[in-house]
Parts: structure tokens; C-alpha cells; sequence
């Protein structure tokens, strides 16, 4: 920085000569800076030239200092001022531009260049030269404006399209009143619009016959008896054919309106509306390829015509081509993008010609529009259907039931959920449950009230011993249908499978109160209360059943044995043996061969101690192939109760020889140990009894371990039959039975005082003889004769 001192009074005065060194000003701080003034507090003491005589550099240097710092602060003020205001102006005369006001605006913007004489702003300089050529732009316009819609008019004329002709010299008109010529045009078209129009809507009306007239009539006019027509009136006379032509094709005569078409266009072949109609009549023919040519033709009159555009594709679609079909309406979408109508119809074409994916897209597209959301959602869940999006499609249709769907769209659906209702059907039928519940699932998802595919599924589960899902699903079935019997029933069925006995015992009775028919309902009703062990009840209903007319009819044989048989079966269970026994005879009355009323009447005998007629049913029940364990066991039973040890002990045997069979397994070894030792087979009495412990798991019970004992006796296994008395008498320590076969082990050991002592006090209780002694498995041990005498002795 450098500066000069003056003189002035007896003050220097000091100046800033430039900034920097030799470096001019280079914007609005600079200078201002460069016109600072100091005025020193400090009394010069020298007349010199210079100020640096009197004043340290230093000093100079801080009083420089603070006076820029303060010039500077004020430049930023005065600055951002001067920044506010320009943007005010600036704002006002943006929105004078905007709002066409370019006189206003101009004013504005050479207002801040005057404000602000050193602004830089390409803005400003833009918006000026933007004004200027607007100003050019308005002056020219009305002769523009007025030549293109001129120009407009004139092709819309050459095509044949009169009324929007009329409207662009109307507005050529408007722009520039001096044409004489627009006027005339005008005029002419006027004319033939009113005669056209008059045509027009005879078609309309249903008169095409008077439509004719009139064609044919300005035909002749326009012929004025000449065979060659002026070349001015050749585009009328093209017009007068083609409106002819249009009128022929509603009174269905298409051979004389496609002659006139023809004569309409070799006429003029700028009449666009001539190809135009012939397409769509070809169309109607179904033409489609001669319909494309002519629209083709078209369409060089008028490229973006969509109403065109949209009939070529559909005639590229009568041809089965739906690429091109829908490339022209992809080309309708490009020039009117929200066109909701066509959306719909691509939309559709792709339904129809099977392109689902392509179908879904167009009709979510569709659906964003806001256009016939009902038909939308139908077809939109058709095509996800097939595409096995099955959620998505189920959520359409429950979206189209609350807009309101059609009866149409509903017998649609419902015959969607038909076909997979037979699908699964058929499934079903092949015993392929999981394929058949799946296909029944989404049946029910498509009709939520699809009494059948609820009812099927629900077959489909109790098949699969999937009981619960099968009442669930048998349960929407009742919901959709209450009136039905047979969904009770197996409702039943299922909950009784699933040990659910008292629901199934309600569903039973309202399956037979909606239809008595159904005589299986009270039968199982009654299996329920046995199974509950309410055997009155049960009887009741099987007694129910057999009072239905199922029963004269000579089919229900079978069936009626089986019923006969479960009621026996409850009188067996509640002793009463005779009702018992007249129902088996009823039951194997009505089926000979019935291997189960054999056993069951077998087992009523034995309890009714009538082992021979007990034998005789379970031989003939095994005979006929019922379960051979249980026939062989019971058969067992009977031959051990008549004293047939042998014949008994073969009964078991076979019994046994079943592995699978397990239900009285332990009992058969332990009965058939029983017989052996009463055929003196003691060794294979003791390996019976111990597979029957070995069963049990060692859960003896106190008879069984003094059998067991007098076994181990019978097999001079003293010790070991000790072992076993020893082990009752700790419970009970007054078993006479368990006394008497210490006593006979004391005896075998030769400890006779000791085993007098045993048998004295299993006398004295007064509930041992010799008879029941003899009937058990220590009856055999009275072969000893010595054993024999000293035991008599002792209990008289």
C-alpha cells in the first residue's frame, strides 16, 4: 500500500494513493478505498515533504488500519441495502414478465441498471433480449397466426374434413379480418357442411334409404347431365359417394357400398374419409387385411389419428397378429398417455389373446387411472389366476365385491371355483387327498361360500386322518350351506375319529333331523355313547335307526346285521344277555356271514356260562375270517372253562402265533401256562408264566405271584416259589393261599413242623378247602399223596 502527506495547517492530511503495489482499483471496495483521508491526532513538529519524517512507519500503519476497517464496514452496509432493494425490483419485474406486461418489465429492469450503474447480471440482459424479441414476435403474429391456421384449414379441406376446416379459416379470420378470401371459404363450407349434415342424421335416424336419395340426387346435380365433372367439383362428388356408400352399409348392402367406395376414392384419392369408412366396413366383414391396407392409406393423411390408429389394431388383432396390435395402441398411449378407454382395450386384447403377464401390467396401469375399476379388478384377478398368483387374484375379486360386482363377473368367478372344485373332485376320486385339499383350498379362496369344495376338502382331511382341519373345513361347508345333512354327518364322523364323542354325538342328531334318511347318523351316535360307556343311550339310538324304512329294503341287509349287532353289543355291555343274544340273533339272520356278530354273540355265551355254544360261535367267526388273535384267545377261554386243557392250550397257541396281535397277549400266556400245568407240562407252564411277566413288566398282581409260586413248586423251584409267597404275605400277611404254598415249600424241605405251622394257619382262616385248592394251579401238587394226607389232616 502507498500513500502521500500534505500539508494542511498544522495537520498533515494523508492520502491513499492506490492499493497494492502499482495494482489499480478493480471494483466498487477498492475504490472507495482508494479515496480514504486521515487526519493524524499526533501534532506534526516539521514543515517536511514527507510524512514519514515526523511519523513512525508503525504508527501510519494503524491509523491506516482502523480507518479501512471502518470504510469497509460501512461498504457492506451501504452494500446489502443496495443488494435488498435491486431484489425487490428484480422480483417485480420477473413477475411482469410473466404475466406479459413487457412494457412494465423493461421499465423495471433498466430501473436497477440506473440504481445500480455497475451491476453485472446475465439475467437482466437476458430478460431484455427476451422482451425484444417478444415485442418482434407480437407484432408479427396476427399475419402468422393467420397464415397457419390458414394452411391448417386447407389440408383439414383437402381431407374431407369440412367442419374442422370451417374452424381454422374461422380462426385465420380472427387473426387478420382483411382476407376476403377466408370469408368465401367459409361461405362454401358452410354449405356443404349443412347438406352433408342433413345426410348424416338421416343415417343416424334409421333412414338410410332417404340418405341415398340425397346422395344420389346431389350426385345428379353435381353431374348437370355431363359425363365428365369439373375438377372443382370432383372432392364434393367424392363426398356425396362416400356418404352414399356409408348409407348402403347400414341397410347391409356391402357389395353396393364397397362399388361406391371405390368410385368415391378413384374420385379423389385424398378423400381420407372414404379409406376410412371402407376399413371400418371391411372390418365389419371381417376384411381385417383389406381393412389394415385402407387404414394405412389413412393414417399418411393423418399419422396420429388414434381413432384411426386404434382401428388398424384391432384389425391387426382380427388377424391374430397381437404384436401389432398392440404397437398401434402402445402408439395411441404415446400420444395420449392418460387415455384411459384404450389403456382398457389393450388391456383386454392381451386378456383375450392369452398373454397374461402382459395383461396384469396393462390393467394395473388402467387401474391408476380411475377407468372402470370394476371390470379392471375382474379381468385383473382373471390373469393372475393364470398365472397361479392366486392371493393377488382373490384380493382383486374381494376388492371388485365391495365396488359391485356384476351377476356376469359373479358367474364367472363362481364357474372359476367350479373348475377347480372338479379338479380336486377328480383328484379325490384317484385318492390323491393332498392334490384334491390344495385344488378344494383355492376353490374356496376364489367363492368363499363354495359349499361343495368346503365339503369335499373336509372329506379330503378326514381321508388323511387330518380329523381337526377336516371338522374346520366341514364346518365353513355347514356355514355355507346350514340346510345340509350329510356336512353334519361327516362332521361327526371326524370329530369322532378325533375322540371328540360329544360333539360328534350333536352333529349325529341334527344330521338325522334334517334328513331321517341318513340312517348312519343315529348308528354312529350310538357307537359315540358306547364309546362314553352310556350304553341306555345308545341303545336308544340304534333302536332309532332300525325303526327307519332303510330297513325293508333288502340292499340295507348288511348294514342292518351291522346295527342289530352294535345294539346287542350295548344290551352284552350292560349284562343284559338275553336282549343280547336276540339281537345277535337278528343280526346273523340278516347276514349269515357276518364274522363279527359270531364272535360277539360268542362272547355273550361265555359270559352266560355256555362255553360249548361259545365255541361253536368263535369257530365259526374264525371260519369266516375274523381277527384270528382275539377268535383264538376267546375260543381259548371257552375250552379252558370246559376243563378242555389241550384243545385249550391250542386255541392260545394259534392266538399267540399272531405277532401283530397284542391286545390280550400277556393274558393268553398267562391262561396258557394255566392249562400246561393242568396237563403236567410244568416246565412250559413256567416259560408262559414268565413271558407273561416279562409283558407286564414285572406288575405281577398277588394272584399272579402265588400261581407263579406254585409253578416255580411244580418245577422244584422252591427257592424261587418262596420268593414269590414271601412277596405276597408282606402286603397281606393273611393270603390263606400264600400260607398253604409256604407250607408246601417248608414241606419239600423237609421241615415238617415248620410247614405244619403254615398249613395250620392258612386253615384258620376259614377260607381254604381241599375243593378250592384243587381247582387252582396248586391242585396238581395233591398228586403227592404224602403232601395229600398231612394237608387233610391238618384242616380237619
Amino acid at each position: 500500500m502507498e500513500f502521500r502527506a500534505d500539508k494542511a495547517g498544522k495537520k498533515w492530511l494523508v492520502y491513499i494513493v492506490r492499493i497494492g503495489n502499482y495494482v489499480l482499483p478493480q471494483n466498487e471496495q477498492e475504490e472507495r478505498l482508494n479515496d480514504v483521508k486521515l487526519w493524524p491526532d499526533i501534532q506534526t513538529k516539521t514543515t517536511g515533504e514527507s510524512v514519514g519524517a515526523e511519523l513512525s512507519q508503525p504508527e501510519i500503519q494503524e491509523l491506516l488500519d482502523k480507518e479501512i476497517k471502518r470504510l469497509t464496514d460501512e461498504f457492506k452496509i451501504d452494500q446489502e441495502a443496495k443488494e435488498k432493494i435491486v431484489k425487490e425490483i428484480l422480483n417485480k419485474a420477473d413477475i411482469a414478465f410473466g404475466q406479459e406486461d413487457l412494457e412494465e418489465a423493461r421499465k423495471l429492469y433498466e430501473q436497477v441498471k440506473t440504481f445500480w450503474p455497475n451491476i453485472e447480471s446475465r439475467h437482466i440482459a437476458r430478460q431484455l433480449r427476451r422482451i425484444a424479441q417478444l415485442e418482434e414476435e407480437l407484432r408479427t403474429k396476427p399475419e402468422r397466426m393467420s397464415l397457419e391456421f390458414a394452411l391448417k384449414g386447407r389440408n383439414a379441406e383437402r381431407l374431407h374434413r369440412y367442419a374442422e376446416a370451417k374452424n381454422w379459416y374461422a380462426k385465420a379470420y380472427e387473426q387478420k379480418p382483411d382476407q376476403d378470401s377466408l370469408l368465401r371459404k367459409i361461405e362454401n363450407l358452410n354449405l356443404r357442411i349443412r347438406v352433408l349434415s342433413f345426410i348424416e342424421a338421416k343415417i343416424i335416424e334409421g333412414n338410410a334409404d332417404k340418405a341415398v336419395e340425397e346422395c344420389e340426387r346431389e350426385i345428379d346435380k353435381l353431374r348437370n347431365g355431363k359425363k365428365k365433372i369439373d375438377d372443382s367439383k370432383l372432392p364434393l362428388f367424392s363426398d356425396f359417394l362416400t356418404w352414399k356408400a356409408r348409407a348402403l352399409a347400414k341397410q347391409n348392402k356391402s357389395g353396393q357400398a364397397e362399388k361406391n367406395f371405390k368410385e368415391a376414392v378413384a374420385t379423389d384419392p385424398n378423400n381420407a374419409e372414404a379409406f376410412r369408412y371402407r376399413a371400418l366396413l371391411n372390418y365389419q366383414r371381417k376384411l381385417y387385411t383389406e381393412s389394415i391396407a385402407d387404414l394405412k392409406v389413412y393414417l399418411t393423411f393423418d399419422e396420429n389419428n388414434t381413432i384411426a390408429l386404434i382401428d388398424l389394431a384391432r384389425s391387426y388383432f382380427g388377424i391374430r397378429d397381437s404384436t401389432k396390435g398392440v404397437e398401434f395402441l402402445n402408439k395411441v398411449l404415446t400420444i395420449e398417455p392418460q387415455n384411459a378407454v384404450i389403456a382398457y382395450e389393450k388391456a383386454l386384447m392381451l386378456h383375450y389373446w392369452g398373454k397374461a403377464k402382459e395383461a396384469a401390467e396393462a390393467f394395473t396401469r388402467v387401474l391408476n387411472l380411475n377407468y372402470n375399476m370394476a371390470n379392471v379388478l375382474f379381468y385383473r384377478g382373471l390373469n393372475y389366476e393364470k398365472l397361479k398368483l392366486y392371493n393377488y387374484a382373490i384380493n382383486d375379486f374381494q376388492q371388485l365385491q365391495r365396488v359391485g360386482a356384476s351377476a356376469d363377473q359373479n358367474t364367472a368367478i363362481l364357474s372359476l371355483a367350479n373348475n377347480y372344485f372338479k379338479e380336486g373332485k377328480s383328484y379325490y376320486d384317484l385318492k390323491q387327498y393332498e392334490i384334491a385339499i390344495n385344488q378344494f383350498r383355492i376353490a374356496t379362496m376364489f367363492w368363499v361360500n363354495h359349499y361343495e369344495a368346503w365339503f369335499w376338502q373336509g372329506l379330503a382331511f378326514k381321508e388323511s386322518d387330518r380329523f381337526s382341519e377336516a371338522r374346520k373345513a366341514l364346518s365353513k361347508a355347514i356355514e355355507a350351506d346350514p340346510s345340509q345333512a350329510w356336512a353334519y354327518y361327516y362332521r361327526g364322523l371326524s370329530a369322532f375319529s378325533d375322540d371328540e364323542q360329544e360333539e360328534s354325538i350333536s352333529d349325529f342328531e341334527k344330521a338325522f333331523e334334517l334328513s331321517s334318511s341318513i340312517y348312519q347318523a343315529p348308528v354312529n351316535q350310538g357307537d359315540a355313547h358306547t364309546e362314553l360307556m352310556q350304553y341306555s343311550l345308545a341303545i336308544e339310538a340304534y333302536s332309532k335307526a332300525l325303526a327307519g324304512e332303510w330297513i325293508r329294503k333288502s340292499e340295507n341287509y348288511n348294514g342292518l346285521s351291522l346295527v342289530y349287532g352294535k345294539r346287542a353289543n350295548a344290551y352284552f355291555k350292560q349284562k343284559n344277555y338275553l336282549k343280547a343274544l336276540a339281537d345277535f340273533e337278528e343280526c346273523l339272520r340278516f347276514n349269515r356271514r357276518y364274522s363279527d356278530g359270531y364272535f360277539l354273540r360268542g362272547l355273550t355265551y361265555l359270559e352266560k356260562d355256555d362255553y360249548s355254544k361259545a365255541n361253536d360261535d368263535f369257530n365259526k367267526a374264525i371260519e369266516l375270517g375274523f381277527d384270528p388273535g382275539q377268535g383264538h384267545f376267546y375260543n381259548g377261554e371257552a375250552y379252558r372253562k370246559r376243563k378242555k386243557f389241550e384243545i385249550a392250550v391250542n386255541e392260545y397257541s394259534a392266538a399267540l402265533k399272531r405277532e401283530e396281535w397284542i391286545q390280550k397277549r400277556a393274558e393268553a400266556f398267562h391262561q396258557r401256562a394255566f392249562c400246561y400245568s393242568k396237563v403236567n407240562q410244568y416246565s412250559l407252564a413256567l416259560a408262559d408264566f414268565q413271558s407273561y411277566e416279562k409283558i407286564v413288566s414285572g406288575n405281577l398282581t398277588d394272584a399272579s405271584k402265588k400261581e407263579f409260586g406254585f409253578i416255580y413248586l411244580l418245577n422244584g423251584k422252591t427257592a424261587e416259589a418262596k420268593q414269590e409267597f414271601e412277596a405276597v404275605l408282606k402286603l397281606q400277611s393273611a393270603d390263606p393261599e400264600a400260607l398253604f404254598g409256604l407250607g408246601v415249600y417248608h414241606f419239600f424241605e423237609g421241615n415238617m413242623p415248620e410247614s405244619d405251622k403254615y398249613f395250620e394257619r392258612a386253615a384258620n382262616m376259614n377260607k381254604l378247602t381241599i375243593r378250592e385248592m384243587r381247582l387252582g394251579i396248586s391242585g396238581q401238587l395233591f398228586e403227592n399223596s404224602k403232601l395229600k394226607k398231612r394237608v387233610e389232616k391238618i384242616i380237619k
